[in-house]
């Protein structure tokens, strides 16, 4: 299932890393304090309306402290503060975290910390978000926050503050104001010009109101198609009060036919269909292996019996695709395409018919039907879906940026026949939209012809028209399938301005050259926007040509601009020589001497001046270059000096990038495209170059292959890469096929 937690919790990866890696909080300091407020100077407040609060942090010292600036509800369940109540409430979800395995709550993409300062600073935040309140009468309440650190030279340490204290009221809530709170935030969301500030107040407003009319209705927003805020809905009908009112709306809601099953709808309700019958977890026991172990069976238990649930609401869910109507039913299908991904997987997406399934689709809005074709596509492939992916090729010319691409791609695996057609079409008269043409060259290149002679002329027009809003598409067109014939024309166009085109355009035109006339190409080459010439220089490498380009390259690495200089050291990562190699190293040490009496200043600084931000960006490409290089590899000795010469946190990383056998090598499909890295180092998107790189490990080294995407597709790669491994020498480990 698609756990709504899930997703959010992975953004706070980088707070928890923080947490754990500073040292132990301190005292409370005298030179940093944190006051809270009412946001509205009100002191009395009815059960269940929001209470707004603002906390305000500052210092007198000067870059000394750092706060992370984050705030709102969309990150109440992963808060650095903690509200301590008197007399005390219930966190809003325990019921939630305490009953159901694997809950995960964290929600927000996080900005980085900045330094403290004597003006206040101040966040928004709401108590209703920490603490739960249902029993009218005095409370007061103070904050203490985790969200500043000090910095003492390179070190940083967790503080934490304690606010001053604040005094309310919570006053019985009548039936007229409790008509009114839900009448007014039922007339936003019904209202399609409501604004989503507008929406997303309205639902917490029905959250914390927490009456039979506002969890119905945050039940009923949960199935709407594309459901605006299904966080805020779920934390509602979660941390209700009234857990059988909400499993009696998320049942009611289930078989209506303008009800959508969303995922987040689906895992609502299992979620309080389990807790129906399930208490809190037992607490983790604090010492006895018997003891844990049992705790970690029950935990287990837990975990199967939830997916049970889960298994039997989708297979429900897909008996119900028939009797929904709309867009409900499209959303419905959707949820299931979605889901099959489950691990372990669930089979109801292979039940649907194909042209229910293509009947859904067509309805999706835009940016659904482009993530279904981008990460879905392995459960959407049936042969129905070619007549719908026309209807997207027919219909997006201006829409959702990338699902003309990926629509034509994918009727081309498809239908080979019809998506031939549509690419000569394509080539003939592009579709453009505000960001250009909707199809890229690399789709357009799709087709096994080697050259297209019949596009020559037109394709040389279109690249001579400086109006034109083709160009970058134009320029990879003509180097994918021009001949010959149009060579005068595109090399008058090209030296109106040599090496300062666009990336696209440079690469398409350079590959062209290549193609037709190696000796102007190796002279232009690289003049400059060299780092995204990707296809023109990965074919100078299979022509035997990269040698004459690479002292050019080597160049750059002296530049005074480091990005100029980081830029090189990339590209010489990906197609150098030994002779790469050797500069690489020489510019490092270099670089080393330039630094090494100023190697604090490469620690971790929010506010660090311009050279060292330039100096720490051309650090880590060169050691990056260096260390994960298609053409060589490091042995231990040249790890050692690797990770003596890089200065500030970026030697923990050298220190982690090391191989040990087994190497893992993880295969993947993003869209149209295949991506390998190897023990997460290592990153490709050429099978090829994937196995030449694995032909540098030691004979006897030991490797492991796992890989996700389409079956057939990553079956067959994965025993491409076992067996150049076996031919190399290398040891396969494990039943890596699965």
């Amino acid at each position: 299932m698609s756990r709504v937690g899930l997703a959010r919790c992975a953004s706070a990866i980088f707070v928890l890393v923080l947490v754990l890696c500073t040292v132990a909080r301190g005292q409370q300091p005298a030179d940093a304090t944190l006051t809270i407020r009412f946001a509205n100077d009100q002191t009395e407040f009815r059960v269940g309306e929001i209470i707004p609060i603002e906390l305000s942090f500052s210092t007198t010292a000067k870059k000394t402290y750092l706060w992370w600036r984050w705030g709102g509800p969309q990150y109440a369940n992963c808060s650095s503060e903690e509200y301590h109540v008197s007399p005390p409430g219930k966190d809003p979800l325990s019921r939630l975290k305490a009953g159901v395995p694997e809950a995960f709550l964290c929600a927000g993409s996080h900005p980085g910390p900045r330094y403290l300062d004597s003006r206040p600073h101040a966040v928004s935040a709401a108590l209703n978000d920490g603490v739960t309140l249902r029993r009218p009468g005095r409370y007061s309440f103070y904050v203490t926050s985790l969200r500043v650190i000090r910095r003492e030279g390179s070190s940083y340490g967790q503080v934490e503050l304690r606010s001053n204290t604040l005094h309310f009221q919570l006053l019985v809530p009548t039936p007229l104001w409790e008509a009114q709170q839900l009448g007014s935030a039922s007339k936003v969301l019904d209202d399609p010009a409501s604004k989503p500030e507008e929406r997303h107040s309205a639902l917490r407003t029905l959250r914390f109101l927490d009456s039979p009319g506002a969890l119905a209705q945050l039940s009923r927003q949960l199935t709407l198609p594309v459901p605006l805020d299904q966080q805020e809905c779920f934390d509602g009908l979660m941390g209700s009060a009234h857990p059988r009112v909400v499993l009696r709306d998320l049942e009611g809601r289930f078989a209506a036919p303008d009800a959508a099953i969303t995922p987040t709808f689906l895992s609502a309700l299992a979620d309080a269909e389990f807790l129906r019958s399930h208490g809190p977890m037992p607490a983790c026991p604090a010492a006895g292996a018997k003891e844990h172990a049992e705790w970690r069976r029950e935990t287990g238990r837990r975990y199967e019996q939830l997916r049970q649930i889960e298994n039997r609401l989708h297979a429900r869910a897909a008996a119900l695709v028939p009797s929904k109507q709309g867009l409900a039913q499209a959303e419905t299908v959707r949820t299931l395409v979605l889901e099959s991904g489950a691990s372990p997987p669930r089979s109801a997406a292979a039940k649907l018919p194909g042209t229910t399934l293509a009947s859904a689709f067509v309805r999706l809005p835009a940016s659904q039907q482009w993530d279904m074709l981008l990460n879905h596509w392995d459960r959407a492939d049936v042969p129905e879906m070619s007549r719908a992916l026309k209807h997207v090729l027919d219909e997006a010319s201006t829409g959702w940026q990338g699902l003309r691409n990926l629509a034509l791609g994918r009727l081309y695996d498809l239908d080979p026949e019809n998506g031939a057609a549509e690419i000569l079409a394509e080539i003939r008269h592009p579709h453009v939209a505000y960001y250009g043409a909707t199809v890229s060259a690399k789709t357009l290149g799709f087709l096994p012809d080697k050259t297209l002679p019949q596009f020559d002329s037109l394709l040389a027009e279109r690249l001579a028209n400086k109006d034109s809003r083709t160009t970058d598409l134009d320029a990879g067109l003509i180097g994918r399938y021009a001949t010959k014939a149009i060579l005068p024309q595109v090399k008058a166009v090209y030296l109106q301005a040599p090496g300062k085109w666009s990336c696209p355009a440079e690469d398409g035109l350079l590959v062209y050259f290549l193609r037709t006339d190696p000796g102007f190409a190796v002279a232009h080459a690289g003049l400059s926007t060299i780092l995204c010439t990707s296809h023109a220089f990965r074919l100078l490498a299979k022509m035997g040509l990269w040698s004459k380009v690479q002292p050019r390259i080597v160049a750059k690495l002296g530049n005074s601009d480091a990005f100029v200089a980081s830029q090189a050291a990339t590209v010489l990562s990906e197609y150098g020589d030994a002779k790469a190699e050797r500069a690489l190293w020489a510019r490092l040490r270099s670089f080393h001497r330039q630094w090494a009496a100023k190697a604090a200043d490469f620690s971790y600084n929010p506010e660090p001046p311009r050279p060292v931000q330039g100096a720490a960006m051309l650090q880590a490409q060169i050691v990056q270059a260096i260390a994960q290089a298609q053409n060589w590899l490091l042995d231990n000795a040249q790890w050692n000096d690797l990770e003596r010469l890089t200065l500030g946190p970026e030697q923990e990383t050298v220190a982690a990038w090391r191989w040990t056998s087994p190497i893992y090598v993880h295969l993947t499909f993003f869209g149209l495209e295949f991506h390998a890295d190897i023990g997460y180092i290592y990153h490709t998107t050429d099978l090829s170059l994937l196995c030449a790189k694995l032909a540098q490990f030691p004979p006897g080294t030991s490797i492991q292959v796992t890989g996700s995407g389409p079956p057939d597709q990553l079956a067959r790669i994965i025993r491409t890469v076992e067996q150049a491994a076996e031919r190399d020498g290398l040891i396969v480990q494990g039943d890596t096929g699965k």
